[in-house]
């Protein structure tokens, strides 16, 4: 087959979009403008230490499964360590949560705070487990909507779908510090508890059902390691090859333009951001979509801290504080050696308020805070990045991640692997399925790769 695919950008969706191809016989080429695969999820050298670029933490296992068995990979070439406790919430007041692999051990903790919040858990998480259950086939669909759930025969679950995360946590009857340790969530990922979709209660039954992972070598072994398969199966990387223009023709995609280099070819998979992919790489304006698109709410990336740690006690992985009074949650990462990361998230139009005096403010404060120091921590600061400069390393779209998932967004489907307004031409990564992991961006590769053949056989 002479087909001629390429795909912009090396990250998640486009190293797993290209072995699709691949395996399908294609004839594909990755440009990176990067000099390194992986995106977001790749690592970052400072000290000679290495560490996980950010913002991934965690992995969805059953999603990273289905990745490495569509693509015929060997997961356990991961060498995937358990979590637990998962994560730990720290709030002002001294209370202190922590969400274990087990559920029971879990509920006890909160049983003992609050009489009769235990069963109450329990049974939110059996609930929440039996709904991701049902909703989940429709993760592995090229456009998860509401409409898909009917068609599979989830229609009496439905209802769910049309409720905010704040709605269904309400209605746990949950204490709120436990319900404010589930949203957790939400900080991270830009969100507003009550806009956020439902589904992101799911957390707690993914956690409980099937435990939470870490690569030994941290999340950017798990690109590297796709890198590798991507070349042993005969497909290209080019990087610093920076895309300017998607090249089209009567709304149909003729190749893209590097520099003043033309690349023909039968198909673009669009591993970059969406939006960026519709308002900047485009040749030609799409006036159906660019007053939507403009509209969306934008996810910053918040401030990340490069820490090297020296501590007797690695654990919990992940602790969260809650400040309070609206702010976002902090987060410190244990990552493996001596490796640690303070992560800040920022809502977009904070951040994009921020003068380089108040982010330089705003750091000094995140190192005097003591509520990550645990006793016999020692610590050296190695390397920051602010919002500008992940835009600028990462070749963000105004500097930012992707749109923020809300319920409204949820329903009605995010950006659609396959363009309804440009044939020939289709997206990749987080912006086009509903979530924020790791594994989903690798599915939605997946998912891409799987249309373009069905469009070009």
């Amino acid at each position: 087959m002479n087909r001629h695919i390429i795909v912009i950008g090396a990250g998640m969706g486009g190293l797993t979009a290209a072995l699709r191809l691949r395996s399908a016989g294609y004839d594909v080429t990755i440009l990176e403008a990067r000099n390194s695969a992986g995106g977001l999820a790749s690592g970052h050298q400072k000290g000679g230490l290495t560490f996980d670029s950010g913002p991934y933490i965690l992995l969805d296992y059953p999603g990273l499964n289905w990745i490495f068995e569509k693509l015929g990979l060997d997961l356990s070439a991961l060498n995937l360590k358990a979590v637990d406790p998962v994560y730990q919430v720290n709030f002002l007041n001294g209370v202190s949560l922590e969400f274990y692999r087990s559920v029971e051990k879990t509920a006890d903790q909160f049983e003992k705070m609050w009489p009769g919040a235990g069963a109450r858990y329990s049974f939110f998480v059996q609930r929440m487990t039996k709904l991701h259950d049902v909703f989940r086939p429709n993760l592995y669909k090229s456009h998860p909507d509401i409409f898909s759930a009917l068609k599979t025969g989830a229609w009496k679950y439905t209802p769910f779908l049309f409720r905010s995360l704040s709605a269904v946590l309400k209605q746990s009857d949950l204490p709120q510090a436990v319900c404010n340790s589930i949203s957790i969530w939400t900080h991270v990922a830009g969100q507003k508890v009550h806009t956020a979709p439902s589904p992101m209660a799911f957390v707690p039954a993914l956690i409980h059902k099937y435990g939470a992972y870490f690569p030994e070598n941290g999340i950017r072994s798990i690109p590297e390691f796709l890198e590798k398969a991507v070349l042993n199966a005969g497909a290209r990387i080019q990087f610093q090859k920076q895309v300017k223009k998607i090249i089209t023709e009567n709304r149909r995609v003729k190749g893209i333009k590097i520099e003043d280099e033309f690349l023909p070819c039968d198909a673009v998979i669009s591993n970059t951001n969406g939006l960026a992919t519709y308002l900047n790489l485009l040749d030609e304006t799409v006036p159906q979509i660019l007053n939507r698109l403009r509209k969306l709410p934008l996810q910053s990336p918040g401030v990340c801290l490069y820490l090297s740690v020296d501590q007797k006690e690695r654990t919990p992985y992940l602790r969260f504080l809650l400040p309070g009074n609206s702010e976002l949650c902090r987060l410190f990462v244990n990552g493996p050696g001596k490796t640690a990361r303070l992560i800040a998230p920022l809502l977009y139009k904070d951040a994009k308020a921020m003068s380089e005096h108040d982010f330089q403010k705003f750091i000094k404060k995140l190192l005097s805070e003591t509520w990550w120091q645990s006793d016999g921590l020692t610590w050296k600061l190695l390397d920051v990045r602010t919002p500008e400069r992940w835009g600028s390393d990462f070749f963000l779209y105004e500097n930012s991640m992707n749109p923020v998932m809300t319920a409204s967004s949820f329903r009605s489907g995010r950006l659609e692997h396959k363009s309804p307004w440009v044939d020939g031409l289709y997206l990749a990564g987080s912006s086009t399925n509903p979530g924020q992991w790791v594994s989903f961006c690798g599915i939605s590769g997946i998912l891409a790769a799987d249309l373009v053949k069905q469009h070009l056989h």
